[in-house]
Parts: structure tokens; sequence; C-alpha cells
């Protein structure tokens, strides 16, 4: 049963209807990621409320928050909003350049490797080489090569990464290495990438948690440049710049194919929920 009231004054209980008092607790992770937006100046209705705390225990019940490592829901309308990463301030995000913030999302405005934003996530360190994922939610058609999520290392070959584009030859995922799973079919960009290695010879792609194709090219190892968004972190500067617009991103350990599709359900009723889906 969805929450509709804001009860008392404890951040994690809630109350449905306004006559029955029955109260409901807020997912722990919900309940700080939602008193952060109000400390960060934003006023959350009970329709986000409703959204973000379904989307959370979803997530729980199905064995997926806890192989989440950053999870950016673009809550808000500024950048002080759209910074915050669900689990806390470790991996909140850091703009550069010019972006444009709205109720649908965040983006460049335009694309120019000097609109990028970083969350202090470095695959070398952070994820597991043969054990983890990355995904976004795109909310722009293009037809050209755009990095929205992602960094790799120059002269060397180790990328990670999502390049969203209808191109077959650059619509694809690269994690732990150089190996490439390209995406096929994919005619309209908008809507939700996702990326798994699951093993030292298995990466998997989901376009709208559809399996699109699976890789068996070996990893090698993991960038020790740190992910970015509206462009690919090179290192020394980025490359491959994208305007496209971001509803959510996230990234951990590696999702099943039941759970990549139960995941862009969850999503897409989220985005649903705060009239941005796709």
């Amino acid at each position: 049963m969805p929450l509709t009231t804001i009860y008392g004054g404890s951040p994690s209980t809630r109350v449905i209807g306004d006559a029955t008092a029955i109260q409901q607790t807020l997912h722990p992770n919900a309940a700080s990621y939602l008193n952060r937006l109000r400390i960060a100046g934003y006023s959350v209705n009970a329709n986000e409320m409703n959204a973000l705390n379904n989307l959370v225990w979803g997530m729980a019940t199905n064995g997926i928050l806890a192989q989440m490592q950053w999870f950016h829901p673009c809550m808000g309308n500024a950048a002080a909003h759209m910074a915050l990463d669900l689990f806390g301030s470790t991996y909140d995000i850091t703009f550069f350049g010019s972006w444009t913030f709205a109720s649908t999302g965040m983006k460049p405005t335009t694309a120019n490797t000097a609109n990028y934003a970083s969350f202090g996530y470095v695959p070398s360190t952070a994820a597991n080489l043969n054990d983890s994922h990355i995904g976004i939610y795109i909310r722009t058609n293009t037809a050209v090569l755009n990095i929205s999520v992602g960094a790799w290392t120059p002269g060397i070959g180790p990328f990670f990464q999502i390049n969203t584009s209808t191109s077959a030859n650059s619509a694809n995922v690269i994690m732990g290495g150089s190996s490439v799973t390209f995406y096929t079919g994919i005619t309209d960009t908008r809507g939700y990438w996702l990326g798994s290695r699951v093993s030292s010879t298995i990466i998997r792609s989901y376009f709208n948690g559809i399996l699109n194709v699976t890789n068996t090219a070996s990893t090698t190892s993991n960038t020790a440049n740190t992910i970015t968004y509206g462009a690919r972190n090179t290192g020394a500067s980025r490359d491959a710049p994208s305007a496209q617009e971001i509803a959510v991103a996230h990234g951990g350990r590696s999702l099943t194919p039941i759970q990549a599709k139960t995941l862009y359900i969850l999503i897409q009723q989220f985005n649903t929920a705060l009239s941005r889906q796709v």
C-alpha cells in the first residue's frame, strides 16, 4: 500500500490516508535520502516519497539493493538535489561546466567535454573485476557516439562505460578491460541501459530489461580513472561528450537476468510516477 501523508516528526514514519493513522515505515535508505533532499532545499511531495520508497523496497526485496554501490535517483530540480546518492555522501556528484536540471533529470547544457560530473567511483579499486554492473536511464535520442557514463585509460585499454547510440558500431558496454558487447537493433536511445560483468568471460548487455547481447571476451583490468557523467573520463581530460538527459544512474556488483528485468520494471515504475518515463 502506498504512503500518502507525512506523519509526525520522524523522517521514517508515515501514515496511510488522513483518518486511519496506519503507520508504515520508509526504507532506511529512502528515509535518509529524502531527508538529505529536504536539507538541500527540496520539498518532497507525497507522490515522490511513495515512488522512491516503492523503488527502494522493490530493490531490497529482490536482492538488488545489496548489489548497489551507488544509486543516483536524480530527484529535485537543482544541482544540490541531483548530486545526492541514495546511500550517503561517499558518491555524491560534483558538477563541472554548464548543466541543466529539471524534474525530468539532469543533462549537460551542451555536448562539451567541459560539461561533466564526477562522483568519485574508481573501478580499479571500488569495482570487482569480474562481478560488476553499470546502468543508466536516458531520456534523449541520439545517433552519434555519446558516453553519458564512463571512464577509460588511454594507451592501455581498460574501459568501464556504456555508449548510448543508435549506431551499431558505437552502442556498447565495456567493463573489465577492452572487451566490447555491442547492442543490436537499437533504433531509439531513450530508455534503460544496463551492462553486467558476471564472470571473467561473460558480460551481458540489456536494453529496457531485455538481454540484448552476451559476450565471452575475457577481462584484463579495470581503469583507475574516476567514472564521470556527461563525457568519458580519460584521466587528463574527457572525450565523447553527451547532452543526453539522465533520469537514473547506478552501479555495483553484477545482476542476474531476472534482477536486470526486475530492476527495469522498478525504475520504469519510479519514472512513470514522476512523469518522466520513456
